[in-house]
């Protein structure tokens, strides 16, 4: 008899060991032994399953950031990390992967909004790789009202404010709002509009931020100061005096 297959399902991502050699071999139930031919086994082969992520915990619960971050310690065999999340008793979905070695996520998905007073965020994660995924991480859980400690301080609207102190020597300090995350720039310029300083290029999140910006390096006078954000965008000028 020939052309013969079968899958094993009755080992999981859980019930296999990573770097564990295991061997696979076919029984005549006829005969009621196993066979010798070299068609039919051992099989052997290591298993690269990835081990499940440890110390999955959200690193802002007391409530500095306005979004949830999370971290976790490194997993043998990944090459990336799935992370889950659901709403109270509903189903989990993915909702990021992070490239290894990386091991942190903020999840820039939900706002204050998405939550009633008594709703709960929960978070999980598994590791990945091309052959297959490791067990879920203990579950993290987030409340609304560390949500709303973590949100209380996002602003409503869009600001740039005068820098302080104006005028100043060598050093100044930019403040900006932003009511969502989003890509920032924040440059200087002279009178001719040349640039002189590139403060700011990269993703923000939402919230208040500030930059400053050191003088040293340039002449006495006027200059100014350009935020785009989104649609966002305003000058303003400020004064430098040696």
């Amino acid at each position: 008899m020939s052309g013969i297959t079968y899958e094993d399902e009755s080992k999981t991502a859980g019930g296999i060991s990573s770097n564990v050699t295991y061997q696979i071999r076919a029984k005549d139930t006829y005969f009621n032994e196993f066979t010798s031919s070299s068609l039919a086994g051992p099989v052997t082969f290591t298993a690269s399953v990835p081990t499940t992520p440890q110390n999955f915990t959200c690193t802002n619960p007391s409530g500095w950031g306005n979004y949830p971050s999370f971290s976790w310690n490194t997993s043998n065999l990944a090459t990336s990390y799935k992370i889950e999340r659901k709403m109270n008793s509903g189903s989990f979905s993915q909702i990021a992967s992070v490239n290894a070695p990386d091991t942190t996520l903020t999840d820039y998905g939900v706002t204050l909004a998405h939550l009633g007073d008594y709703d709960t965020f929960y978070y999980r994660i598994r590791a990945s790789n091309s052959a297959s995924n490791s067990g879920y991480s203990s579950e993290v859980s987030i409340t609304a009202e560390q949500f709303q400690k973590m949100s209380a301080g996002i602003p409503k609207k869009y600001g740039l404010y005068q820098n302080y102190p104006n005028p100043f020597n060598p050093v100044t300090e930019i403040r900006y709002n932003l009511p969502v995350a989003t890509q920032v720039t924040l440059k200087v310029y002279n009178m001719l509009g040349q640039e002189i300083a590139v403060l700011v290029n990269e993703q923000k999140p939402a919230g208040s931020h500030t930059v400053k910006w050191d003088a040293s390096n340039v002449a006495s006078g006027s200059y100014i100061y350009k935020i785009v954000a989104g649609s966002f965008t305003e000058t303003k000028q400020m004064v430098v005096i040696k």
